[in-house]
């Protein structure tokens, strides 16, 4: 009855492994071509408090469409 599932969980691997492949691909072109810099969570210690994690991607698309450079908090994921 189950047997069906396990194929097309095979499947999705073998997908996604594949997805993954050739966005690596286009990542291995594209840096060839272009300065890349990776947005991620950054630490910042403030004077005023113990320190805080900003998340970069937050702050670049803000800034994109409002204009404003300001400081996003990174979220907390529940996925672990």
């Amino acid at each position: 009855m189950f047997e069906g599932i396990k194929g097309r969980q095979g499947e999705g691997a073998r997908a996604l492994e594949q997805f993954k492949s050739r966005v690596a691909a286009f990542e291995d072109v594209f840096r060839s071509l272009f300065t890349v810099t990776r947005l991620k969570s950054v630490f910042e210690r403030e004077a005023a408090s113990k320190g805080a994690v900003y998340d970069e991607l937050l702050r670049y698309v803000h800034r994109c469409v409002s204009c404003k450079d300001i400081l996003f908090d990174a979220p907390i994921s529940q996925c672990t």
